[in-house]
């Protein structure tokens, strides 16, 4: 069986990391203004839009160009959709041949960044900077366990339903480390923002975090309902519980959760028209 020494001295090997994302964090993290390279690279220009399509076809012009979107969308969107779509392109040129599990975890790392996206929202709150960029990298551990290091995940699944226990924990009991801290760890080595490392650290375990977070809540809690609606990850959210600490700090109801869950549906859907390679 693979030990955490060798798991982590894989993860040193990893040379490659997405440096397209550095200047669109340093303006989330309002340190630079936005990346002028995307008023003349077409092609990412091309991948940003063609997402920014799927997910508002029906308000927006088939024809719509950047300056456009930003004005309809706000720019703080467009740029966190374009972090998406570029990891996205990265992640299928390091690695060409995506298993489905991965797919499968990307779908799933998507609807949680929609989904903190639409908690925010419902529960009128004022969203925190990166949340659909600290949604979709929650589970960037898993993302790199899979695509990169090629662990098995149907034995974590085996062991979390024999256990009846999360996979989280699953995953310690059998490598004696966790996804959070392969991600945390990987996100540390790419210079990632602090508060989407915050994130992949304590989505789990909210109640741990040193202060209450709200962008960890939310996303804590959209992770909860994606794996709810079994989006992307099949049975695996079957142990998986909100933390009641949180589901109370947001004073959020369970009509509220209802609300949340089905426009979140209803934003994946929209996703059978994006054509990166999402489903397959």
């Amino acid at each position: 069986m693979t030990t955490k020494s060798e798991l982590f001295t894989k993860i040193d090997q990893i040379t490659v990391q997405p440096a397209a994302l550095s200047p669109l964090f340093a303006f989330l993290e309002a340190r630079q203004p936005f990346p002028a390279q995307w008023g003349s690279d077409s092609a990412a220009l091309s991948r940003v839009l063609e997402l920014i399509r799927s997910l508002h076809g029906e308000e927006l012009d088939e024809s719509i160009s950047l300056d456009e979107a930003k004005a309809r969308l706000g720019v703080d969107l467009v740029a966190e959709y374009a972090v998406v779509t570029e990891f996205i392109h990265w992640l299928f040129g390091w690695i060409p041949k995506a298993s489905d599990k991965l797919r499968e975890i990307l779908l799933h790392s998507f609807s949680v960044g929609l989904g903190a996206r639409c908690v925010g929202k419902e529960l009128g709150l004022s969203l925190p900077s990166m949340a659909l960029s600290a949604g979709f990298f929650h589970d960037i551990g898993r993302i790199v366990m899979e695509g990169a290091l090629r662990i098995d995940k149907d034995s974590m699944i085996e062991r979390a339903y024999q256990d009846q226990i999360p996979i989280d924990q699953a995953e310690q009991v059998l490598f004696q480390t966790n996804h959070m801290e392969i991600g945390v760890y990987v996100l540390q080595k790419w210079h990632f923002p602090e508060a989407i490392i915050q994130v992949v650290r304590y989505h789990h375990q909210p109640e741990a975090c040193p202060a209450p977070n709200p962008l960890v809540d939310i996303v804590h809690v959209a992770d909860a309902i994606s794996l709810m609606l079994g989006i992307g990850i099949g049975s695996e959210g079957m142990n998986y519980i909100a933390s009641a600490e949180v589901k109370d700090r947001l004073h959020i109801k369970r009509n509220q959760l209802e609300v949340i869950a089905s426009t979140l549906f209803l934003e994946m859907e929209k996703l059978n028209s994006y054509p990166m390679g999402m489903r397959g």
